[in-house]
């Protein structure tokens, strides 16, 4: 028996920043004799990010407090939950907290996200991974795909990946490549937007998308130190993970040191078959040294991507609605939501733009799908001020 429960949304990990970074192609990189061992490089570029910053252990990701863990426990053997099976006891707990649980793009320990009643996918799992530890209770990540493609953090556009996470009691079999479990609940936000699953992860590799996703989080607040230490924590557990090498690579990039910020992206380069990411970052740095003819290696290489991201459209939307060419900037949000109907920003776009048309009524229509597509407590306020605004207009 499967339980499902459904909360809210959300995952940041692959870091891409179109803004600011960017990638190269394995047609533009230095001599191979040239490259040199991850240590050594790591070792090289500490230097310039001063001492290292300790993340949080992982006995203190999944701890909670005295008075966190009585609470649940006191819920989970209380009587009136006796007939329940462990997983599903678990799932119900979690199902209390009702409304008052949101998504934020935030990563956070189990402490921190019971105590705010928030945080994104890793954050979910991981306070669920601490209820689960506390009753012996087996835990697995999912990794799964979802509609949302890219996400915004500050400047950091991301590529996003999400994990899920499934509790159960007896021990898994798998046979013939299939795994059977005999029942299980599956902890998630909307689960219902995942299509298809990408496979399982172990401990160490969600570890290494914690301090992954804190990297990322660093590099959205321009804290260019902070994300190198996390991504490089982050190797720890992932040996070698082209994205947090990616993140060190911006990190470097964004502090001035362009020399080593362009020996990762030819490190990482060499580790992954999906170099978008990487190419995207690189080719920033060339721009910014003004290597016109490596950029155009690397932008034939993107094309054979085809990669959609709507925030390049969206910034040429807001350039159009500054400038007040209204039906521009409707047309460029429009064709946003045409492939990526799931970009708040772009339906809020529509709704000011019609707005400034006079077409109140489409205004209208627009900022209450804004409203619905994002998971932001604070952009929900600022949407539902404007609609209420809106609405008195009528």
């Amino acid at each position: 028996m499967c339980k499902t429960l459904s909360l809210k949304l959300g995952l940041i990990v692959v870091l891409i920043n179109l803004v600011a970074c960017a990638t190269t192609n394995s047609n533009v990189v230095v001599e191979e004799t040239q490259l040199v061992g991850l240590d050594s490089l790591l070792a090289s570029s500490s230097k310039a990010f001063g001492p290292s910053i300790l993340p949080e252990s992982e006995s203190e990701i999944f701890s909670l407090t005295e008075s966190q863990e009585k609470h649940f426990l006191e819920f989970y053997h209380s009587p009136e939950n006796a007939e329940l099976e462990g997983h599903e006891r678990l799932n119900e707990y979690l199902l209390s907290f009702g409304d008052n649980f949101s998504y934020s793009d935030y990563t956070k320990t189990a402490e921190i996200t019971q105590q705010t009643a928030s945080g994104n996918c890793i954050s979910l799992a991981v306070l669920t991974t601490a209820y689960a530890q506390l009753v012996d209770l087996k835990v697995k990540y999912q990794l799964a795909i979802r509609v949302p493609v890219y996400q915004q953090f500050g400047s950091i556009i991301f590529n996003a990946e999400h994990v899920r996470t499934m509790v159960f009691e007896n021990n898994f079999e798998i046979v013939d490549g299939v795994m059977t479990i005999p029942g299980y609940s599956l902890i998630d936000y909307y689960p219902s937007r995942y299509s298809k699953i990408d496979g399982y992860i172990s401990k160490e590799q969600f570890l290494g998308r914690y301090y992954r996703n804190l990297a990322a989080e660093a590099l959205g607040n321009n804290d260019n130190r902070e994300a190198f230490w996390m991504a490089k924590y982050s190797l720890e557990s992932e040996a070698e993970n082209a994205d947090a090498i990616n993140s060190i690579a911006v990190a470097n990039r964004r502090s001035g040191q362009l020399e080593m910020a362009e020996r990762f992206f030819e490190y990482g380069l060499k580790l992954t078959d999906n170099k978008l990411v990487l190419l995207k970052n690189y080719k920033l740095l060339l721009t910014q040294q003004g290597r016109i003819s490596e950029v155009e290696e690397i932008n034939k290489q993107l094309k054979a991507y085809n990669d959609k991201n709507p925030f390049e459209i969206l910034t040429k939307a807001e350039q159009a609605f500054a400038e007040n060419d209204f039906t521009k900037a409707l047309d460029l949000y429009q064709t946003i939501i045409s492939f990526a109907p799931y970009v708040h920003q772009a339906y809020f776009g529509i709704a000011k733009s019609e707005y400034k048309r006079g077409n109140l009524v489409a205004a209208n229509e627009a900022l209450q799908r804004a409203l619905q597509e994002t998971y932001d407590g604070e952009v929900k306020t600022v949407y539902q001020a404007k609609l209420s605004a809106l609405k008195k207009l009528d």
